[in-house]
């Protein structure tokens, strides 16, 4: 009867050491790494950032019509900040008086209805989408030489 007792003490602690050795690794991975602890939301439940990069799109663009412009209020307007840096010389044809170049351009404005709270989509603060999902601004270069409008 004894050692029956000693027994089942001796397997309470092993179990209890057990689930004590469960919490240290997980709070060492939790500590250790910021995506894991972001990706944990329960007990035995773990969402991997994919998962959570796609919930976010599904949920950002839920309705969301690129035609229309990013505004509040009807007479608001939308700041878009451009910038063109040449890439590349190509060729200058002086006869002509015409110069070949490959160039960036960039353009960068905020989108009120692109907004989400980081903490719910496991620390995610920005995210890459195809130009053709969102609304762009109306800006082209018309002195190009190749005569797409683009």
């Amino acid at each position: 009867l004894g050692l029956n007792r000693d027994y089942q003490q001796q397997e309470k602690r092993s179990l209890s050491d057990q689930n004590t050795m469960k919490l240290m690794v997980l709070l060492l991975l939790k500590m250790v790494c910021p995506l894991t602890h972001a990706a944990f939301l329960g007990p035995e439940k773990f969402v991997s950032l994919a998962e959570m990069e796609d919930a976010l799109l599904k949920n950002l663009f839920q309705g969301y019509q690129r035609w229309v412009r990013p505004i509040q209020r009807a007479n608001d307007t939308v700041r878009v900040r451009f910038g063109l840096k040449i890439s590349q010389l190509v060729d200058v044809d002086e006869k002509n008086q015409l110069m070949t170049t490959n160039v960036w351009l960039t353009q960068e404005w905020i989108d009120y209805k692109l907004r989400w709270n980081p903490d719910k989509y496991g620390g995610i603060t920005s995210i890459r989408v195809p130009s053709e999902n969102i609304w762009l601004p109306d800006i082209v270069l018309y002195e190009n030489a190749d005569g797409r409008f683009e």
